[in-house]
Parts: structure tokens; C-alpha cells; sequence
């Protein structure tokens, strides 16, 4: 259900958001960061959100670590970043 209410919300904005704030990434980057997390359902949805949203930025915090993946995604641990309005 609550991945329906997420795609439905999206698809009302075009699919379009500033920013995206997740715990984790998106499964394909997952993998890059450390093989040893495994994909899951919530990844999965994550990868198909990613090849369908327009965004900014996408951070996700949960390798306890600070660093970019790409040009779009960034993982948060210790470091604050600023966002544009």
C-alpha cells in the first residue's frame, strides 16, 4: 500500500521533486557501495524510482558514511549539506 500511495503521489507532481531522502540507495548503487547488502523489495522500488523521477539530489544515510556516488546521489553520515531553495 505504501508503495502505491508513494508512485501515486509522484505521478500527481509529474514525477518531479527536488529532492529525494531516503535510508538507503537505490539497489544498483548498493551494490557498488558493498556487495554484502543485499537488493530487497524496497531497493528494487528505489532503482525503478530512479530511472523515473526527475530530482536534484538523492541522500540516504544508512552505510554510515560520507561520500558521492555519481553525480546525483550522495551518502550522509557526519557531513551537513546545504540545499538549494
Amino acid at each position: 500500500d505504501e508503495y502505491d500511495e508513494a508512485l501515486n503521489n509522484l505521478e500527481a507532481h509529474g514525477m518531479k521533486v527536488d529532492y529525494v531522502i531516503t535510508h538507503c540507495a537505490p539497489g544498483r548503487l548498493q551494490n557498488e557501495i558493498n556487495p554484502c547488502y543485499g537488493k530487497d523489495r524496497l531497493t528494487a522500488f528505489f532503482d525503478m524510482l530512479a530511472g523515473s523521477l526527475t530530482y536534484k539530489r538523492w541522500f540516504f544515510g544508512h552505510y554510515h558514511a560520507d561520500f558521492s556516488a555519481g553525480q546525483y546521489f550522495r551518502g550522509i553520515y557526519n557531513d551537513i549539506v546545504m540545499i538549494e531553495k
